[in-house]
């Protein structure tokens, strides 16, 4: 079958943004607990790691990261924890030191970009700057540095629609079996080449259509 100039203009244009995206997925390193009912996916872009977390339930859903220890017992950990409650998307940050009530980040570093609920799940999108000049019990992402990723979420009550509310005891719970470094996890060679690739992509059909205009 022949193409005309306009009608292979047409078909690159039509696959071009699917073919972008089919390579740029790949660039999300990714994380999930046994039984599938926390999914957490990140990369790591100009200093920065760009989070999506999902969770089996409309009530809160939370992620958390420390290097101490085995990663149990609530020691030290810097957490993130979102959902959707009235409505309205949030995010906070806490920080807990041992077992019990974790308290509430007083220089939050987690930013959030969006959340939803929907078919019996939590998705919480959010950032944070690897580094920071924040709290010292901040943890801190490297190129050199492992955590453990830690989650939560609780079945029926939102974690934070107000400055006075309280975090319910979660209904689930889990630590990794081993450390990541978010950071390496993120620039490995397979995402690493799909970055890559996808802007080669890019740049070649549009120097494609270019040729073909030019005829």
């Amino acid at each position: 079958m022949a193409f005309s100039g306009k009608n292979l203009v047409f078909f690159v244009l039509a696959f071009l943004p699917y073919a972008v995206l089919q390579v740029d997925a790949l660039n999300y390193a990714n994380f999930q607990s046994a039984n599938g009912m926390f999914k957490l996916h990140w990369t790591y872009n100009n200093g920065k790691l760009i989070f999506k977390m999902t969770c089996k339930t409309t009530g809160w859903c939370a992620v958390g990261f420390t290097a101490t220890g085995d990663g149990r017992n609530m020691q030290n950990y810097d957490m993130a924890v979102g959902g959707v409650a009235s409505n309205k998307p949030y995010l906070d940050g806490y920080q807990s030191a041992s077992k019990g009530v974790p308290l509430r980040d007083p220089t939050p570093d987690y930013n959030l970009i969006k959340a939803s609920e929907g078919n019996g799940y939590t998705s919480v999108e959010f950032d944070r700057s690897a580094t920071t000049d924040g709290d010292v019990k901040d943890v801190q992402f490297r190129k050199n540095s492992e955590v453990w990723i830690v989650w939560a979420w609780h079945n029926n009550d939102d974690a934070s629609s107000g400055l006075n509310s309280t975090m319910q005891k979660h209904s689930a719970t889990g630590v990794s079996k081993r450390k990541y470094n978010l950071i390496k996890e993120a620039m490995n060679p397979s995402s690493a080449a799909s970055e890559t690739g996808s802007r080669v992509l890019a740049y070649a059909i549009l120097a494609l259509i270019a040729c073909v205009l030019s005829f």
